[in-house]
């Protein structure tokens, strides 16, 4: 099974913004649930008997206005296990230590 969500090309030059290719394997294609997809991010659980795990295959766009926090929030179920896979270009400015950086955004 493919899951895809296209990028968007914003401007005639450089390349797409956003968008994944999710594939699954077809031995295990009818233990998986695809239960929530939008352009930054798409969950499956998967099922192993009376078992689960949550799949979360992630976009963060620099730009975006939704946090990390958020988007854990939205998949979020009691009791769960979650592994998180994707580029969630994480910022964390000084976040309580020495560093020295010029980007003082946090959106953890």
């Amino acid at each position: 099974m493919i899951w895809n969500e296209i990028g968007t090309k914003v401007s005639k030059k450089g390349r797409h913004s956003k968008g994944y290719v999710l594939c699954i394997n077809k031995d295990i294609v009818d233990k998986c649930e695809v239960c929530k997809n939008n352009d930054l991010y798409c969950t499956v659980k998967v099922k192993n008997g009376s078992s689960s795990v949550n799949l979360l295959f992630c976009y963060h766009p620099p730009s975006s206005l939704v946090t990390t926090k958020s988007i854990l929030d939205a998949i979020y179920e009691q009791n769960s296990k979650i592994i998180i896979i994707g580029d969630l270009n994480a910022r964390i400015g000084s976040f309580g230590c020495d560093r020295k950086s010029k980007d003082t955004t946090i959106n953890t």
